[in-house]
């Protein structure tokens, strides 16, 4: 990250899976996601970057229909849960406060 708190530009990827996100070591993650389950985003260690860091979560959906569960007890304060729409993309930033990550935009069902 640069000194105003910018993106570093580190870019990780992650299949079927929104578990163990490393926003201390990238700053946008993009995950694919093709099998049918619900997924509850979940920050590696538990460890929320310091207080300014920005981050982006993208997710591609493939042909189901699943659940993005964000709550509070995983870090995530958000303005609720989201259906994946078959065959979109997502995009969720989030700026962290030293204790959550907090959404402050989204756009859903981009293709």
């Amino acid at each position: 990250m640069d000194i105003n708190g910018q993106y570093k530009g580190a870019y990780g990827t992650k299949t079927n899976s929104l578990s163990n996100l490393d926003f201390k070591s990238y700053s946008v993650i993009k995950a694919t996601i093709g099998i049918n389950s619900n997924f509850t985003p979940s920050l590696l260690g538990g460890a929320v970057p310091a207080a300014g860091v920005k981050a982006i979560l993208i997710v591609s959906n493939s042909i189901y229909n699943p659940v993005i569960l964000f709550d509070s007890a995983s870090k995530f304060i958000t303005t609720g849960n989201v259906t994946l729409t078959k065959s979109t993309t997502y995009a969720f930033t989030f700026v962290s406060d030293g204790s959550n990550m907090i959404e402050t935009s989204r756009s859903e069902a981009m293709n």
